[in-house]
């Protein structure tokens, strides 16, 4: 889990100081003492009392005065206050101590910078740092002397930034602590603290790194590279082949496979399935290679196993086999059943370890929350793509009960929301297994397919628009998790958005409701109300939804990895007939947000079929 703060402790003093320990420091937090003065020589400040050693940061002010960081890890043999000496008697001094949860004391980089003369300011500077990993705690600490025509009142704190310590002593001290977390290697720049009611001068300031303890028997390991054993000319136009799924390493190819179906969502999970039929034993032992008669053969089978789904030599599909049913029915004869689902469908099946308690930019959170979950033995070999939402919010839960899968939906959906799907890609002769990221939406608008019906045929072979407002309200609300009562003797109810009206009751239409529980079963109002207004948006009034079926001929501008892309459908036909000026009146420009791929059946001389699923927001 990353580092980030468990609490906080804070004293003023005008001459030798004590500091109390955090009161919810734990053993193992790492310990950090922030303490400023005004007057000199700041050799002569501290050290602290409990055996702090040598500060690991120190900075003299341009004209007197400075800051000195002690760090030390809390043992179980903990006092429970300090006692800082000071340069006089009479010395203006703040002391802060920070509880660091999941830190790793050997992983804190350390930047400071002074003053560089004594003009006063309104924005004292923290200086810029690359953090050294991806997983850490950004630390700001600014402290300086009020400038006398003009004096500062308090060291604000920019935004990003949750304060842990804004003080201000009896006279000459101003000083400000502040955090954030990271998820990213990226470097950090310079930030201006801003003062409040007058400007400072003489400032001193730090920024420090923490970097996160890594648990589960070390980081995630390097994706492996997976062998992509893309067909080449000559081999069949549909072909599927089983890998395992840690390795990539090949086992072998599926048989004859009837009555195949697969396809990809942005945002969830889409499944696979086929069915081999088994005429003879012959090819029942083929099949017993892949799929073992006894399930004590751990060397291979479903729940080990991805299939790779191939259409003319490009890689349609990447699914983990999760059900093997053999079966004689009464006309078919025995065969057996193969299902799966898109590497996404496994996040469902793994819960973190501990309670998740991530924060930053949507898409770096998404990224750490990924990083987490391929530990040890669960590592998929995922890759996200790059690239920063503008928009930050927490990812946290109280236990551990709620599956990644969940978390990151739940996630995506409230508070601007970011959407995701699973690419698995040939590169360089080898399989990525990419995930791409957008926010707010996946949207290639420069990308357009466009298919049409008519009387003189097309590639639209089916098509269903489905209105019902049954789907949806013309009130939504939102109902929550129930937060902890306070004690045994009283009861909490759960957490409920406000009721949202949507436009279409001041049109005129009456009010029917839409209650949803929220997924996740958040205790944070913020993020329930967040759900409600997503809500609303997409299924106020009666929302429709569009399906339709395409032949997908071996030209065809749609590949596997179009989802985002845009889709014009072009309709003509009696429900939708021709304008009066021979143009289509159903001329529809949508955003895919996924499809299925239904392929011909071996010797059929038909055609694969294509079933798109589009957004239903759409530009006419």
């Amino acid at each position: 889990m990353p580092a980030d703060v468990r609490d906080v402790s804070v004293a003023i003093s005008d001459g030798p100081g004590t500091i109390a320990r955090p009161g919810g420091a734990q053993v193992g937090d790492v310990l950090l003492l922030f303490a400023s003065t005004w007057v000199d020589p700041i050799t002569a400040f501290g050290p602290p009392s409990g055996n702090w050693g040598a500060p690991i940061a120190e900075r003299t002010g341009v004209d007197n005065g400075g800051v000195k960081v002690w760090r030390r890890t809390m043992t179980s043999s903990e006092p429970n206050t300090y006692s800082i000496p000071v340069p006089e008697s009479f010395a203006d001094c703040t002391f802060a101590i920070l509880a660091v949860k999941n830190a790793d004391a050997s992983a804190i980089q350390v930047a400071a910078i002074a003053q560089p003369g004594v003009t006063p300011t309104s924005a004292p500077s923290t200086p810029g740092i690359t953090p050294a990993v991806a997983s850490s705690l950004e630390i700001r600490f600014v402290s300086g002397v009020p400038h006398g025509p003009n004096p500062a009142a308090s060291i604000g704190v920019p935004a990003g930034y949750t304060p842990r310590a804004v003080q201000a002593a009896s006279f000459f001290v101003r000083s400000t602590l502040a955090t954030r977390g990271l998820v990213s290697s990226a470097p950090v720049g310079a930030i201006a603290f801003p003062t409040t009611d007058g400007e400072l001068r003489n400032y001193v300031s730090f920024t420090l790194i923490v970097g996160s303890k890594v648990t589960s028997g070390g980081p995630p390991p390097t994706p492996p590279t997976f062998p992509a054993f893309t067909p080449t000319a000559g081999d069949a136009e549909v072909r599927y082949t089983v890998h395992d799924y840690l390795t990539g390493s090949y086992v072998g190819d599926l048989p004859t496979v009837r009555q195949v179906r697969y396809g990809r969502r942005i945002g969830q999970e889409s499944p696979w399935e086929g069915f081999i039929p088994l005429p003879s034993r012959t090819e029942g032992d083929q099949l017993a290679e892949i799929i073992p008669r006894d399930r004590t053969d751990l060397t291979t089978g479903v729940g080990r196993l991805v299939v790779h789904s191939w259409r003319g030599g490009v890689l349609w599909g990447m699914h983990w086999l999760t059900d093997a049913l053999p079966a004689r029915s009464a006309r078919g004869g025995v065969g057996m059943q193969l299902r799966g689902t898109t590497l996404d469908g496994h996040w469902q099946r793994l819960f973190p370890t501990d309670p998740p308690d991530f924060d930053g930019d949507l898409l770096e959170v998404f990224r750490a929350v990924i990083a987490d979950m391929q530990a040890t033995g669960s590592n998929l070999g995922l890759s996200c793509s790059a690239g920063t939402a503008g928009v930050s919010r927490p990812l946290t839960a109280d236990d551990t009960g709620t599956s990644y899968g969940q978390l990151l939906q739940t996630y995506a959906r409230a508070g601007g929301g970011l959407e995701h799907v699973l690419n698995p890609t040939v590169i360089g002769g080898s399989i990525q297994r990419l995930v791409k990221l957008g926010a707010p939406k996946i949207s290639n608008t420069d990308t357009e397919h466009v298919f049409s019906e008519g009387a003189d045929g097309g590639d639209i072979t089916a098509w269903r628009i489905e209105t019902s407002a049954l789907r949806g309200g013309t009130r939504v609300g939102v109902t929550g998790g129930t937060p902890p009562a306070d004690d045994a003797t009283s009861s909490s109810q759960p957490v409920r958005s406000t009721l949202i009206t949507t436009e279409h009751v001041a049109a005129g239409w009456p009010i029917y409701d839409m209650r949803i529980n929220h997924p996740g079963a958040s205790i944070d109002p913020q993020v329930v109300q967040d759900y409600a207004a997503y809500a609303a948006a997409r299924a106020g009034g009666a929302p429709s939804t569009f399906a339709f079926d395409i032949l997908l001929g071996k030209e065809s501008t749609f590949g596997p990895n179009s989802c985002g892309d845009w889709a014009r459908f072009i309709l003509d036909n009696p429900w939708f007939p021709p304008t009066d000026d021979g143009g289509a009146s159903f001329n529809l420009r949508q955003r895919i947000i996924g499809w299925e791929l239904t392929p011909a059946e071996r010797g059929s001389g038909g055609k694969d079929r294509l079933t798109l699923i589009t957004d239903q927001e759409v530009e006419l």
